[in-house]
């Protein structure tokens, strides 16, 4: 069994990454993710973030520059488009690592990583 100090570790480290992969990979990892969610209604977390994927697709794909997506709509390009598909990859990725922490995790050993991760502030004169 991992140490908690290990999978906050892990998750800040794909936080960082995941917005660097192109979209084959964080297809593939959001697979991998809702398998190992599948006990736990993966798509509930989802649903509370609806109007926010929305947004986004809407934004990235209606005012990104680039080939327009079809003739007929000149506002929606390729480009936004598949930006907004990334994008939304991304947020989706790292909801559903989070829930996966926090399934996998007891509340008391999260909060001992996350002490554990803040440790190094004594050295500065900060209280963890």
């Amino acid at each position: 069994m991992l140490h908690p100090l290990v999978k906050i570790l892990g998750l800040i480290a794909l936080a960082s990454a995941t917005p660097l992969w192109p979209l084959s990979w964080l297809s593939l990892t959001l697979l991998a993710l809702l398998l190992a969610n599948r006990a736990a209604r993966p798509f509930a977390s989802l649903w509370r973030i609806r109007w926010l994927l929305l947004t986004i697709l809407i934004l990235y794909a209606g005012f990104t520059a680039g080939e327009p997506l079809f003739a007929q709509t000149p506002g929606i390009s390729r480009e936004g488009l598949f930006e907004a598909l990334r994008r939304c990859a991304v947020l989706v990725v790292l909801i559903q690592a989070v829930s996966l922490l926090m399934r996998t995790t007891p509340l008391p050993q999260i909060t001992r990583g996350l002490s554990a991760l803040l440790l190094p502030l004594r050295w500065f004169g900060f209280d963890h």
